[in-house]
């Protein structure tokens, strides 16, 4: 099989999605190959990234943070013996 032309992809290249937090506060969800890529394209339609992370990613973080707030929230609003707050 000959190489492909420099630039081009296979099409066993496989895309992954990511999730992209802009400077502009926009959350979005993208595809590409790789992240380089990904910087390219959303430079050329002007977003600047603020985080960018795979979807496993975000959604173990988003997890985390999920299970953290729960903890917080117990700590912070007790709840009595019948399962009412008590504040």
């Amino acid at each position: 099989m000959a190489g492909l032309a420099k630039g081009l992809r296979s099409s066993v290249d496989v895309m992954t999605e990511y999730h992209v937090l802009t400077e502009c506060g926009r959350n979005l969800a993208e595809y590409d190959f790789d992240i380089e890529s990904l910087r390219r394209r959303l430079k050329e339609r002007n977003y600047k990234p603020e985080l960018i992370e795979t979807i496993e990613e975000y959604e173990a973080n988003l997890a985390a943070y999920a299970k953290r707030a729960v903890e917080l929230d117990k700590m912070f609003h007790p709840e009595d013996r019948e399962g009412k707050r008590t504040a």
